[in-house]
């Protein structure tokens, strides 16, 4: 009921003492270090996106708040004995659900490794065992570090600016924080000889919220509210392109972005016979890059491989991974860069099979991880499945006699059919799944995503990416795309008849009309000529009479009638 009462109550509606509380701002706390969040300026301002959100938290519901500036350490016991009302960002951690009580998280970060440069032997939190760890005290790395029991050797230290200098001094062996920290600090103080290495460490998620003292649930609410209001009110949105585009445009920008793909998937992406990428996806990564002002390596392997890459961190964007809605409970995709249709490849001798009902029963080939996979198994039929690498291997063994039928994508299967002669497989003419083929990041790579749609978008406008789809494509057609040509010329064909026979129709029977018009014409006049002759012997109207002959002979002779006619 607090919450409700709270969101409901206007300022202009409380008296007496609720007013007074109301005109009182709210003292929340600044810490000291924490970029982009929590800045303190050289004139003692607290700055960050965290304080801004804050402040337009609680002006959205008719509060103001001033700003302590101190240490985390300071400002989280502050929180915890009452002095403070609110804090801005802290990350919810089971350590702390017994101190404060939390908002909605706004924002979700991992955390990272940070190493010297002449480091190669710490990439990943396991190879943090005996090495020496600077952290910051009470701060949600140390909850971390502690928690996870890796048998690191953690030193606690005021702050995470202190922590990164002393790394670039030659102190300690790595430095655990969150990644856009790490980033910013970094740039900040000039450490060139400083790198994060490794891939998030999901283990290490913050989750930020507002917190309040635990058992405060007015100012809970209050704040909860807030939040609410200027997430729907584009507010937050305003806020994150203000502290993050920035920052994370100079990561990308100033470090290689890894490109992972299908090794082999042609004409999209393969290795060519030197061993390096190819295809439509690669041509279309590096010309992104070109027009982004980005460096890319792209690596293609296994499938499945990639994926899970992907998932680790070890891979930043995927250039060819199709739809779904159930991918997309994992990552992010850009909109799609092509369109891919799906089918049913069965030998000549089998029947042709229309849908995916009609495999009840059969042994289906599919490669692993393909989205042909994703929504065989989601009908129904995962225990059919003979799931192989490829889809070349899948064809290879559907040509042998094993297996039933391959669910495959239609472009890729026919580049395979024809290059290994595999002369008694033909594909289904039923499209299954036309699947959008898209540019994919794990979840929270928002900005990093949005450069290549504006790269994908860039293309586009130029002509661009036209040419590159053609010059994959347009040798071969889909099978989709010849058989809606050849429907389209049927069809053509058909009302070309239809046209033909139905005009022929309408003018047979205005020609019909027309002869017997003539007839009952020319058979007036033969009577006329004979009662002409009757009553006119002496051969006055001989003139005349010949003149009408001569009419109907003309028209005789044009429609082919009998000469008795005359």
């Amino acid at each position: 009921m607090a919450f409700l009462f709270a969101a409901w109550v206007p300022a202009g509606d409380v008296s007496g003492e609720a007013k007074e509380v109301a005109n009182v701002p709210i003292l929340s706390g600044c810490e000291l270090d924490y970029p982009p969040y929590c800045i303190v300026t050289p004139d003692g301002k607290a700055e960050g996106f965290s304080i801004e959100l804050l402040r337009a938290a609680l002006k959205a519901v008719g509060r103001e708040v001033v700003f302590k500036n101190a240490a985390w350490s300071v400002i989280k016991q502050d929180l915890t004995e009452g002095r403070l009302k609110a804090l801005p960002m802290v990350g919810r951690t089971p350590e702390r659900e017994a101190l404060f009580d939390f908002t909605f998280p706004y924002l979700t970060m991992h955390g990272a490794i940070v190493v010297r440069e002449d480091n190669s032997g710490i990439r990943v939190p396991g190879d943090l065992k005996g090495r020496q760890v600077a952290t910051v005290t009470g701060e949600n790395a140390e909850e971390y570090l502690r928690r996870a029991k890796l048998g690191a050797v953690v030193v606690s230290l005021p702050s995470f600016e202190v922590a990164l200098r002393e790394l670039s001094a030659g102190k300690h062996d790595a430095v655990v924080v969150q990644k856009l920290v790490a980033l910013q600090l970094i740039q900040k103080a000039g450490l060139k000889n400083l790198r994060i290495v490794g891939p998030p460490i999901r283990a290490f998620t913050q989750s930020f919220c507002f917190a309040a003292r635990k058992g405060d649930s007015a100012m809970l609410a209050l704040l909860n509210e807030g939040l609410s209001i200027v997430m729907a009110d584009g507010t937050f949105r305003q806020l994150s392109t203000k502290w993050f585009s920035i920052l994370n445009e100079g990561e990308a920008v100033h470090r290689r972005i890894m490109v992972g793909g299908d090794s082999n998937y042609p004409p999209y992406e393969f290795l060519d016979r030197n061993g390096q990428p190819a295809g439509l996806n690669v041509d279309l990564t590096l010309a992104i890059a070109r027009h982004m002002g980005l460096m890319v390596d792209v690596k293609l392997g296994p499938w499945s491989s990639i994926r899970k890459k992907l998932e680790s961190g070890e891979i930043d964007v995927v250039q060819g991974m199709f739809y779904s809605v159930e991918r997309d409970r994992e990552f992010d995709f850009t909109p799609p860069s092509l369109v891919a249709h799906h089918g049913i490849a069965v030998r000549k001798d089998s029947p042709e099979l229309t849908d995916m009902k009609e495999l009840a029963g059969k042994s289906i080939l599919v490669m692993a991880g393909d989205i042909m996979e994703d929504l065989a198994v989601k009908q129904g039929y995962g225990k059919q499945l003979v799931a192989v690498s490829s889809q070349e291997e899948a064809l290879r063994l559907l040509a042998e006699g094993r297996g039933d039928c391959a669910l495959v994508a239609k472009i890729p299967a026919l580049y395979w059919i024809r290059k290994n002669g595999w002369q008694n497989l033909k594909l289904c003419r039923q499209t299954i799944l036309a699947a959008e083929c898209c540019y994919a990041v794990t979840h929270g790579q928002d900005e990093l995503l949005s450069r290549w749609a504006a790269g994908m978008a860039e293309l586009k406008a130029s002509g661009e990416y036209q040419e590159i789809q053609a010059r994959w494509l347009s040798s071969y057609g889909s099978t989709d795309s010849r058989w809606r040509t050849i429907g389209q010329v049927a069809l053509a064909g058909v009302l070309l008849l239809l046209v033909l026979l139905g005009g022929g129709f309408l003018w047979s029977r205005s020609l019909q009309r027309q002869v017997a018009i003539r007839t009952r014409e020319i058979a007036f006049n033969n009577a006329l000529l004979a009662a002409q002759t009757e009553t006119s012997p002496d051969g006055i109207l001989i003139v005349e009479n010949d003149a009408i002959r001569s009419y109907n002979r003309r028209f005789i002779e044009m429609w082919g009638l009998p000469d008795q006619l005359v």
